[in-house]
């Protein structure tokens, strides 16, 4: 059984986690690109690694933060098909109906400036395919290539109509996309890797983070984060570290600041 806990950092690491968001947000996104043109994964690694200069383990991080998005948004466009499908089916049978009893009605005049049953039913006939061509369409669209948009396809569009939404300048639209679209960092762990993670490693109450080496210059090859203290939860990590178990962190940028989720397995 998965068990997750979180705690608030300080905003004093603020500028770190958020440098170091911004360019993990940016090799994420041409990661994604490169999974969805089905680029092979081995090839990927040793080009990320030497292009972006990370480690085989941020990769590994990387690599699996994106195709856990691509497999959810694949599941979710599996049911939202299935979904439409069923929509089409019940609407192309209702349509029959429609054209079988305007064919069996009588071409009677209206009552009292009314329109006669026959005009109501063609007008009926004709929004219904309306509607299954625009659901045609939608299927159609759904069944061709994937395609995500990190950061929210909603909030990307705002940027074309930025009184509408709120923004006074295109700039201030861009810091709230950028934000939303870097606001995440996932560390995986493994059962293999001292203190159950490579990459981020909670020893005692300091959390130890491998910097990526284009911010080594700034801040080392460790970032160290004190006093980490999770509200519930200590038990359990205390044991999954005792049991040799993988710990995977998030970093994840909210409104009110930066937060810490720590990720094991429960037991009995």
């Amino acid at each position: 059984m998965q068990f997750t806990t979180q705690t608030k950092l300080e905003p004093v690491h603020n500028k770190f986690i958020e440098e170091s968001a911004k360019y993990t947000g940016h090799v994420r996104g041409k990661l994604l690109k490169a999974l969805l043109a089905k680029q092979k994964t081995k090839e990927l690694k040793k080009e990320y690694i030497a292009k972006y200069g990370v480690t085989a383990r941020q990769f590994n991080s990387l690599f699996a933060e994106v195709e856990g998005i691509i497999k959810s948004v694949i599941e979710l466009r599996k049911l939202h098909i299935e979904d439409i499908k069923i929509r089409i089916s019940a609407l192309k049978k209702h349509i029959k109906e429609l054209q079988k009893k305007l064919k069996e009605s009588y071409p009677a005049c209206g009552i009292n400036g009314e329109k006669s049953p026959r005009k109501k039913l063609r007008f009926t006939i004709h929004q219904k395919k309306r509607r299954l061509f625009n659901l045609s369409a939608k299927l159609k669209k759904l069944e061709g290539n994937v395609s995500i948009c990190l950061g929210g396809k909603k909030l990307f569009l705002a940027q074309y109509h930025l009184e509408e939404n709120g923004y006074k300048f295109h700039d201030e639209w861009l810091k709230e996309w950028q934000a939303k679209r870097n606001n995440r960092i996932f560390y995986i762990g493994s059962k293999d890797e001292r203190f159950g993670n490579q990459n981020c490693q909670l020893i005692g109450n300091k959390l130890h983070i491998r910097v990526i080496r284009k911010l080594e210059g700034r801040y080392g090859r460790d970032y160290v984060i004190e006093n980490i203290a999770f509200p519930y939860g200590q038990d359990e990590i205390a044991q999954a570290l005792s049991r040799g178990q993988a710990l995977s962190f998030r970093l994840v940028g909210k409104k009110k600041g930066w937060y810490l989720y720590l990720t094991t397995e429960r037991k009995k």
